[in-house]
């Protein structure tokens, strides 16, 4: 999964190519993947390429499974960072930026956002 800044989604790649595009979507069992080369390119070119993605499980039927947890927003931004960070916030306030290499639950919003999830599986833990 990357965020495609021209169609304002995000797309999924299967053996390479894109699959399609989503709007909001969830993966399992994810790790993140950043290519070193590309991204030196990106940084010394400041043109866009595709050279980092999350990749997981694709979780057909998220809406209702998922409770995203507060504070656990996921960022890359190949010019100051050399790692997706896992950005953790206390009472509104950010407290800490850690490299994240694996997630159980990533969950992907229509904004761009991508945050850490805890997944509830029965159905009167439905949020």
């Amino acid at each position: 999964m990357y965020w495609n800044s021209t169609r304002k989604k995000w797309s999924l790649r299967r053996q390479g190519r894109v699959a399609a595009h989503a709007t909001s979507l969830a993966l399992r069992g994810c790790t993140f993947h950043i290519q070193p080369g590309a991204q030196a390119r990106v940084r010394s070119s400041g043109k866009k390429e595709v050279h980092a993605w999350i990749r997981g499980e694709v979780v057909a039927d998220h809406q209702h499974l998922i409770r995203v947890l507060d504070g656990n927003e996921i960022i890359y931004n190949p010019v100051t960072c050399d790692s997706f960070l896992l950005i953790t916030h206390r009472d509104g306030q950010e407290v800490r930026r850690s490299p994240i290499l694996k997630a159980a639950w990533v969950i992907f919003f229509p904004n761009g956002k991508v945050r850490t999830a805890q997944v509830h599986n029965t159905a009167k833990e439905r949020v």
